[in-house]
């Protein structure tokens, strides 16, 4: 049996395509860790994210910090664009800076804590059920 015309050369063809396919995708990836690797300087890094229970609520207010932890080595207060009160307790032996925010001076309530990096280390759960972990990431430092 004679296979049809042109059989021949679309197999060619298919194969062409197949190989230019799989070209494209190798290049992409490669493309990718590089691009990655560039903007990384050179490496990925995964840090874990340091968690503390501190046995704080969203209930908790100054006095209840200063009871179990102590009186704060610094007590440096804030007022936003929002006319919030933000307060922010340092306690350097323990590597923790514990926030509290309200409406009122000397009425504000635990809204998390923060490491010596100013990064959060524990955060709480508020009405609408999401957490305070937002706020805390773009806290700037006072």
């Amino acid at each position: 049996m004679v296979a049809p015309k042109g059989h021949g050369s679309s197999t060619k063809a298919e194969s062409r395509l197949a190989i230019i396919i799989v070209g494209v995708l190798v290049f992409g990836i490669a493309a990718c860790y590089f691009l990655v690797s560039y903007f990384r300087g050179g490496r990925i890094e995964f840090k874990p994210l340091e968690q503390q229970e501190l046995g704080f609520t969203a209930r908790s207010d100054y006095f209840d910090v200063v009871n179990k932890l102590g009186k704060p080595a610094a007590d440096h207060w804030k007022a936003d664009v929002t006319e919030r009160q933000i307060r922010a307790l340092e306690y350097p032996a323990q590597g923790l800076t514990i926030i509290l925010m309200g409406i009122e001076k000397n009425k504000e309530l635990y809204v998390g804590a923060m490491n010596k990096d100013w990064r959060p280390v524990h955060t709480i759960k508020h009405a609408g059920g999401g957490d305070t972990r937002a706020l805390l990431d773009h806290l700037a430092r006072f």
